[in-house]
Order: C-alpha cells, then structure tokens, then sequence
C-alpha cells in the first residue's frame, strides 16, 4: 500500500484500512514473497551471474 501524501493521517488511514481487511493484507503479503522468491532468488540467477563474474578476469 502506497499512499499519495506524505503525512500522518494518511498513514492512519491506510494503517486502519490494512487493520480491517486482514484477509486483503496476507493476500498482498503472499503476493510479495512469491514475486521476491522469484525475482531475488540467488539459486534462480547463481549460476549466471557467475559465468557473467568468471568472464570479467
């Protein structure tokens, strides 16, 4: 959740919207760990980045 202004209540209001929709919330937060275990995963890219590395010498 991002929130278009940078001031207290507005992070009050996404705090109390994240409070009362729990369900929406580990739904997002599943979301974002599969996009990390995809993307950041060392095992994914490893190997390439590797050869990539070896090739610099």
């Amino acid at each position: 959740m991002i929130s278009d202004k940078y001031d207290t209540e507005s992070y009050s209001q996404l705090m109390d919207f994240a409070s009362e929709n729990r369900a929406l919330m580990d739904e997002i937060g599943a979301a974002g760990r599969r996009l990390g275990e995809d993307q950041f995963n060392y095992k994914k890219y490893g190997n390439k980045l590797s050869d990539f590395l070896g090739k610099l010498k």
